[in-house]
């Protein structure tokens, strides 16, 4: 029975029994070195050694040998079932465990997995909103550049109105001091000419009254040289000289004086009108 445990998992059939064991160990003694017919094969182990001979076997040998070999082969067989169903319950367990093992992986495989697409959508959301607070920055800078620009725009373009209105009013009060100098050198040069036509006028009126009394002076002049002359002649016809008798109406020194005097003296006044 233990040569049959012994070399029983190198065999291919389960039906082999001990017999048929013995018998094919027997045969590959004949072949080993120093065997001799008739002989016993000197072993490593004397006491194991097999007879050379077969004895002659009955039929109740026979039948006790069949015997013995289906009691064996039972054995074997229960054996065999035996060990066949312990490897059937290694193999189920091992099969278990294994898919425990692949159920345990497959659980931690798939937890690892939720976790990373956690941890992806997590990130992903940080992502997101990071990229979300960026672009809400940027548009709160473009905002505020923007506002930024239309301020310095507003401002510029009061400052252009502002120094356009300034230039307006620059150029109104110009325009109002050009308008005055231009009225007030209008009014001298109006009182230049009311002025020269006041001394034109003096001046003719001096010249008018000069003409005037140098007339008068003249017809005067006549006048007396009329009177002197008729005198003259009434004289000379009344026989006497014409210088001891004086000539009727005709002037004396102290009354002739007054007289001469009149012109200059009318002359002047005039001539002070054009130093005015």
């Amino acid at each position: 029975d233990r040569e049959i445990r012994k070399y029983q998992h190198t065999l291919s059939a389960p039906q082999v029994d001990s017999v048929s064991l013995f018998v094919l160990l027997y045969s590959a003694r004949s072949h080993l070195p120093g065997f001799k017919g008739g002989e016993r094969i000197k072993m490593p182990y004397p006491k194991r050694g097999l007879p050379l001979t077969m004895p002659k076997r009955t039929k109740e040998d026979d039948e006790a040998l069949e015997k013995k070999r289906q009691t064996e082969k039972e054995e074997a067989r229960r054996e065999w079932k035996k060990e066949q169903d312990r490897l059937a319950a290694e193999r189920k367990k091992a099969e278990e465990e294994k898919l425990a093992e692949l159920a345990r992986i497959e659980a931690e495989r798939r937890a690892e997995e939720e976790r990373l697409a956690e941890e992806a959508r997590l990130a992903e959301e940080a992502r997101l909103a990071e990229e979300a607070r960026l672009a809400e920055e940027a548009r709160l800078a473009e905002e505020a550049r923007l506002a930024e620009e239309a301020r310095i725009a507003e401002e510029k373009r009061k400052a252009e109105e502002k120094k356009k209105a300034a230039e307006a009013a620059r150029k109104a009060e110009e325009a109002k001091k050009a308008e005055e100098a231009r009225k007030a050198e209008e009014a001298r040069k109006a009182e230049e000419a009311r002025k020269a036509e006041e001394a034109r006028l003096a001046e003719e009126a001096r010249k008018a009254e000069e003409a005037r009394l140098a007339e008068e002076a003249r017809l005067a002049e006549e006048a007396k040289k009329a009177e002197e002359e008729a005198a003259a002649a009434a004289a000379a016809a009344a026989g006497a000289s014409p210088a001891e008798v004086p000539a009727e109406g005709a002037p004396t020194e102290g009354e002739a004086a007054p007289a001469s005097e009149a012109p200059a003296a009318e002359g002047a006044a005039p001539a002070e009108t054009p130093a005015e």
